[in-house]
């Protein structure tokens, strides 16, 4: 049994390179006639899988479903991906390249970038593609000539991209030149360092406020019974202008489009609803460990995906809803309109599709073995889920998937 993010078994060099297990669990404890342990080799959770109805299915006989409009091999390992704000082409990551593909479903260039790639993000006007790399190593992708250019960094931790895309914040996490043990640099597009900030802890997370003038910048304490902190930075001077108290141990964070934060604490189950003008922060309890939030835009309720859940969070009361079960859910798409959230569980292979006005399960699918990323077409249309397992991308008519 390889491990659940990627596959590669119990030598994985992404899963021991990182610091926490918010995403990634390493491979075996134990494995019997149907279920995994699991257990992080930093902090020692474990986990467990139900592995029975997967092993009794070939790989190699995709479980389309009937909603499948369309699968795209794509070789080793395929992990995050983007959509151009067009929607004309998709980029995937791989191993070690990026593969972009056209409107017809067809792969239409390979773009090497250096090993071990961690994550990928495109600047909101699609005119970069930024990936950063465990090692710290930053590739800066042209998507109109399709070619990269790749620069040596120190080791990352989090990226954030502005929103005109014209710099790239990344979080390091080795000692700064103050005797800070972490920091914050912005890079432009053309790989220059322009500024630092100093950061007190180890970064989880990053998050820039809508405007782009202010960074929020998560990090926990060595001594965790410090708590955590977000600190907030003026992208204008690049100094920290603020700091907000959060509960122990935070990782992820996003801003919805009214400037609330929402935080993950994966080690306490629970996510944290921060107004960065007041400083309050409500800490919200999870049945199990959250891993994602996503906004829904124009409301109060959020949508956290769990290890064995998708949970939505009224922010306003903050009551919590449990709207499905699953084997590790993994990223979750909100539809332009809102009206679905689309989770793609990994454990079971399974796309769900919740409708927002009651948070109801209202469609399902079995499409792949290992579905890793999830994204939307700009139109909603179209539903992207990368299969880690068999190395391909698949393409989702949603309305197809609404109709079952």
């Amino acid at each position: 049994m390889a491990c659940p993010n990627c596959d590669h078994g119990a030598g994985c060099a992404e899963c021991q390179s990182r610091r926490n297990c918010g995403t990634h669990w390493q491979y075996l404890l134990k494995n019997t006639a149907s279920r995994v342990f699991l257990q992080c080799p930093t902090c020692f959770c474990t986990w467990t899988v139900d592995t029975a109805e997967r092993d009794r299915q070939d790989p190699a006989q995709p479980r389309f479903d009937g909603v499948v409009a369309a699968e795209i091999s794509l070789g080793d390992c395929p992990r995050d991906i983007v959509t151009s704000p067009s929607g004309e082409f998709v980029y995937v990551l791989t191993a070690d390249s990026v593969q972009a593909v056209d409107h017809l479903h067809h792969v239409v260039a390979t773009i090497p970038i250096g090993a071990e790639p961690r994550q990928m993000l495109m600047s909101p006007d699609g005119s970069r593609i930024y990936v950063v790399a465990y090692d710290g190593a930053l590739s800066i992708i042209d998507p109109v000539s399709m070619t990269s250019e790749t620069f040596a960094k120190p080791r990352c931790t989090a990226a954030v991209v502005s929103p005109d895309g014209d710099h790239i914040y990344l979080a390091h996490d080795d000692a700064f030149a103050d005797g800070a043990s972490a920091w914050v640099s912005a890079i432009r597009a053309d790989g220059a360092a322009v500024a630092f900030a100093a950061i007190d802890g180890f970064v989880t997370g990053m998050a820039l406020s809508p405007d782009g003038r202010l960074l929020y910048v998560a990090s926990g304490a060595t001594d965790e019974a410090r708590g955590g902190t977000i600190t907030v930075i003026d992208t204008v001077s690049y100094k920290a202008v603020d700091f907000i108290a959060v509960d122990e141990g935070p990782e992820s964070i996003t801003v919805d489009a009214e400037g609330l934060l929402y935080v993950t604490h994966f080690h306490i189950n629970s996510v944290s609803v921060v107004d960065p003008g007041t400083h309050c922060a409500i800490s919200v309890g999870l049945d199990d460990a959250p891993m994602e939030v996503v906004a829904r835009p124009g409301t109060e309720f959020v949508y956290s995906a769990n290890t064995h859940s998708v949970t939505v969070i009224d922010t306003t009361t903050a009551a919590t809803t449990r709207v499905m079960a699953g084997e590790l859910p993994r990223r979750l798409s909100i539809s332009p309109d809102g009206r679905r959230v689309y989770a793609a569980d990994f454990g079971t292979g399974t796309v769900w599709a919740l409708d927002t006005s009651d948070n109801t399960v209202v469609a399902t699918a079995a499409v792949c073995a290992h579905p890793a990323a999830v994204t939307l077409s700009p139109d909603g249309r179209l539903l992207y889920v990368t299969d880690s397992r068999r190395g391909t991308l698949i393409v989702i008519s949603t309305a197809l998937l609404d109709r079952k």
